[in-house]
């Protein structure tokens, strides 16, 4: 599982720093180290420049002056060979030119070296400067004294004194010392191009210099990139792609890769968003999932989950050779306890039954309620089916003892059926289902009771079974008839109304009526259907044209709202004539929602309909429904009708009744006449219809 965020404290406490915060510190860093770099090689580079400019620019001008110096020097020897020659005054006066151009070049050299950073190249340029002026000396002595402007010479002559001894002070004074000055120039060139070469080489280290810079600086970008790769991978890519995993993990259905803290507030606070919300997302899926298998009321499993758990526990059993018992409860008297102390005490007492329910069982039983006042108990590890008897018994027990709600106290009960696996079935539903039918029956024996599941109670609901099925068959093909018995007036024995009755024609067990199979139509849900069919059919097969025909409906379609627009759509449309029809309203379907019957009864009554009360003293709080209800007939049920001559409590009954209706304006209709005795009495007692085998038995319109 990912690792849970670690609580925050005071806002910034031990917050990790952001990666922003990080690289914009590193960038500044190398920004600042590159910024520094590139100053100081610019710098250096300029300064080199300028000196190695300068340097070039001084070293131009001292090659120039050396070669000056040089090339006066050559003059000067050139002229005191021309003077030696042919002494001459142009000689001389070219000799001394170039003596003094000499010394003014040299002094020119002098200064230029005196700036020059070379001492060396002074100190030799300044004993040039020396040698030049005793040069200079030594040929003014031997022009001055050696010699002479003679009388009678060509113009611009001169006549030399001793040739001998002009050439001796040559070898001995001049020579050497221009011997000497060569050879300080020559120093000089030699210098000048050692200097010519340093610059060169100072100028190619510049060059290495910055070469180098550039490389450190590519190398260092090259640094910077790979650590921030480095970096961003660790810190943010790798939990990045780890959440990712993760959360693919978490779709798959599999636990999550661990994801631990990393050092940058983005990604940790990514990592807790995301561990929070996972978080958020398994609660969450804990809350729907014990709503999806959990009755919000109780608390208590609901169906999906005890099925679940009934067919895990009947593979634990068939794997250790155990029992499982499965006990199907239904609480008794639970709708009058909600219609007359309202739904919120039914709601406590399903609380109270559950907590009670919670006592009596063991702690690795398994109680949920199915829906409704339907509850199940799971019962596993067991050896005999007495454990089952003796749970059952203290389950009934404790379901029966008093409820206080709103200082009222009421009680109930329960109905039981038990079914054991792998003795009953190993299948679930079969399992729940034949449990559900031994509490049925339970139920119609006795209440407050419970019974096991037997082999004549599975081949019983085996045969309701297929019953249902051929009945939805039958439903399907359009196999069922409408057959109509008539009602006649007491007085004068005219023909009132026909009643409209169902019929099946089964294949093996011929002409089947309501009562053999209603209980299978309304357990199947095709009430809706049958009633739509044989209100499309009656119109179309009525015995006379203008007969009145009647029709048994179930008040429970009257709270269904489409099934009474489809039955004022057939009025406003033609199809059913509200004249010509009766609508009969058993009385024991109206105790469940009775103002939407009372709504729909009334429309009816206004849309010209006739409404009747079938069954008439067999239902509950008959009296309060003639109050509320627009009947125009009470039929008397059959069974009163039977204890005519027999029965003196059944007479007065009927009296009673007759006298009740006709005092509420209400006709009234006894059914099952078959004596003539019978119908004496009714005639006598102003019963205003009869109908029965006396008069008339149910036969299809043809």
């Amino acid at each position: 599982m990912i690792d849970q965020p670690e609580p925050q404290g005071r806002a910034g406490a031990g917050r990790p720093p952001s990666y922003r915060t990080r690289y914009a510190i590193i960038f500044v860093v190398f920004a600042l180290l590159f910024t520094a770099t590139a100053l100081f090689a610019f710098r250096h580079a300029d300064s080199v420049s300028r000196a190695s400019l300068a340097d070039a620019y001084q070293h131009g001008q001292g090659v120039i002056l050396l070669n000056d110096s040089s090339a006066q020097l050559y003059r000067v020897r050139q002229g005191l060979h021309d003077l030696m020659i042919e002494p001459s005054a142009a000689a001389r006066l070219e000799l001394d030119a170039a003596a003094e151009q000499l010394n003014d070049v040299l002094m020119s050299l002098a200064e230029h070296n005196e700036q020059s950073s070379n001492r060396d190249m002074g100190t030799i340029t300044q004993a040039l400067c020396n040698d030049a002026g005793n040069l200079a000396t030594n040929i003014g002595e031997l022009v001055s004294f050696r010699y002479k402007t003679e009388q009678g010479t060509a113009p611009g002559q001169l006549q030399r004194e001793n040739e001998a001894t002009d050439l001796g002070f040559l070898r001995r004074q001049i020579n050497p010392l221009l011997r000497q000055m060569q050879r300080r120039l020559d120093m000089l060139h030699a210098a000048s191009q050692a200097q010519a070469r340093r610059q060169v080489d100072i100028l190619a280290g510049l060059s290495r210099g910055l070469g180098v810079i550039l490389f450190a600086a590519l190398g260092l970008m090259l640094l910077f990139g790979l650590i921030g790769f480095i970096s961003l991978d660790r810190l943010i890519l790798r939990p990045i792609r780890t959440l990712a995993m993760n959360l693919q993990e978490n779709v798959n259905g599999s636990v999550g890769t661990p994801i631990r803290p990393t050092a940058v507030s983005e990604t940790r606070e990514l990592v807790n968003a995301f561990t929070e919300m996972q978080a958020q997302v398994r609660r969450r899926e804990q809350e729907l999932d014990y709503l999806a298998h959990h009755d919000a009321l109780t608390g208590l499993p609901n169906r999906t989950l005890f099925r679940r758990r009934l067919a895990e526990a009947i593979e634990s059993a068939r794997q250790h050779d155990m029992l499982v018992g499965l006990l199907f409860m239904d609480l008794d008297r639970f709708k009058q306890i909600n219609d007359s102390y309202g739904h919120s005490a039914g709601d406590q007492m399903l609380v109270e039954i559950s907590r009670r329910l919670v006592k009596v069982f063991r702690q690795e039983d398994l109680i949920a309620r199915l829906g409704g006042d339907e509850f199940a108990v799971l019962l596993e590890h067991l050896h005999d089916r007495g454990e089952m008897s003796r749970l059952a018994t203290k389950a009934l027990s404790a379901i029966q003892r008093p409820y206080e709600f709103g200082g009222n106290i009421f009680y109930s009960g329960a109905s039981m059926g038990i079914a054991v696996a792998p003795d009953d079935s190993v299948d679930p539903d079969q399992l729940i289902q034949q449990a559900d039918a031994a509490m049925y029956a339970a139920k119609q024996e006795e209440g407050s009771s419970f019974r096991y599941v037997s082999k004549e109670l599975t081949a019983g609901a085996a045969a309701q079974h297929l019953l249902e099925n051929e009945l939805r068959e039958a439903v399907r093909e359009h196999h069922l008839e409408l057959h109509f018995q008539p009602v006649l007036a007491t007085a004068d024995g005219h023909v009132h109304c026909y009643e409209s009755l169902l019929r099946w024609p089964h294949a093996e067990q011929g002409m089947l009526r309501p009562a053999s199979f209603m209980d299978a139509l309304t357990d199947a849900g095709l009430c809706s259907i049958i009633s739509d069919w044989a209100l499309d059919r009656i119109q179309a097969s009525r015995p006379t044209p203008d007969a009145v025909l009647s029709i048994n409906l179930s008040a429970r379609l009257l709270h269904d709202e489409a099934f009474a627009q489809r039955l004022f759509d057939r009025l406003d449309q033609g199809r059913l004539v509200a004249g010509q029809l009766i609508l009969e309203i058993t009385e024991d379907t109206l105790e469940t929602d009775l103002r939407a019957a009372t709504r729909v009864l009334h429309e009816l009554k206004r849309r010209g309909v006739r409404i009747a009360l079938d069954d008439f003293g067999t239902g509950q709080a008959s009296l309060s429904h003639l109050r509320r209800f627009p009947f125009d007939y009470i039929k008397i049920d059959q069974s009163f009708i039977a204890g005519i001559g027999n029965i003196r409590n059944d007479e007065k009954l009927i009296q009673a009744i007759v006298r009740l209706a006709h005092a509420l304006d209400m006709e009234v209709v006894a059914e099952g006449v078959e004596a003539d005795v019978q119908r004496e009495f009714l005639h006598a007692e102003g019963c205003d219809y009869i109908q029965g085998y006396l008069v008339g038995r149910p036969s299809a319109s043809d």
